[in-house]
């Protein structure tokens, strides 16, 4: 394998535990090269109210799943820059630097487009619902509520200033065999796998200097984080 052949991807995200899966499966492709993760370590104050939502309630009954099936995961050593928002010009000097083929965004919040136009790498985001459909947070729990399920999957789509709106490269539903109640809890680590695998084989295509299918924002729903009231008023 030449250097030529090396494919270089940079990261954005949280890098909580299926976000280092992720990293974990994509680096299974040896013509693939993480050279840095970007983690947006702002947080706004978390109050006891915030903590202890219905939202908040299942992120941690899914984390306590993961880190139960997945055990710690850990991965290659991996540069990793911390900032405090993703309007740091850091951001842009890092990755001008590194050039990577790739900027992947997993998880976290919307890049401002002050930071995007100083991006000279195509950027993509995995969104956990099949676009057009549910735009923002929680969207599995949303398909699953409002009996969409045929919405349940991920998207991999361009990233543009807006909450899910950018042209899309490639949906997959959700495939899981049999009803157990466990397909409700392994979702994102199903996400996190086979979304890997499917950038592995984007990098090989041209469909990266595409410029994808737009979606329309007017056919899609955006939602905000579940309540428990969310839930209780569609029983």
């Amino acid at each position: 394998m030449t250097k030529n052949s090396i494919s270089r991807v940079l990261v954005i995200s949280p890098l909580e535990l299926r976000h280092r899966y992720f990293i974990k499966e994509l680096l299974k492709d040896r013509s693939i090269e993480v050279v840095s993760v970007i983690v947006d370590k702002s947080n706004s104050k978390l109050s006891i109210k915030k903590y202890f939502s219905f939202s908040r309630l299942l992120h941690t009954m899914l984390s306590v799943y993961e880190l139960s099936t997945l055990g710690p995961v850990l991965s290659r050593s991996i540069p990793v820059c911390k900032v405090t928002s993703l309007a740091d010009k850091r951001i842009i000097s890092l990755t001008n630097e590194l050039k990577p083929k790739l900027i992947i965004v997993y998880g976290g919040k919307v890049i401002p487009k002050s930071t995007l136009d100083g991006l000279s790498s195509p950027c993509i985001n995995i969104h956990g619902s099949i676009l057009p459909g549910y735009r923002g947070l929680d969207s599995y729990w949303w398909a699953l509520i409002e009996k969409n399920r045929h919405l349940m999957g991920y998207s991999i789509h361009f990233v543009e200033p807006g909450i899910d709106t950018g042209a899309l490269i490639k949906v997959k539903p959700y495939q899981y065999s049999g009803q157990s109640i466990l397909k409700h809890f392994s979702w994102r680590v199903w996400i996190a796998e086979d979304s890997a695998y499917e950038i592995s084989h984007l990098l090989e295509s041209q469909l990266l200097y595409s410029k994808g299918v737009i979606h329309l924002k007017a056919k899609s729903k955006y939602r905000s984080k579940i309540r428990l009231s969310d839930v209780l008023s569609r029983r």
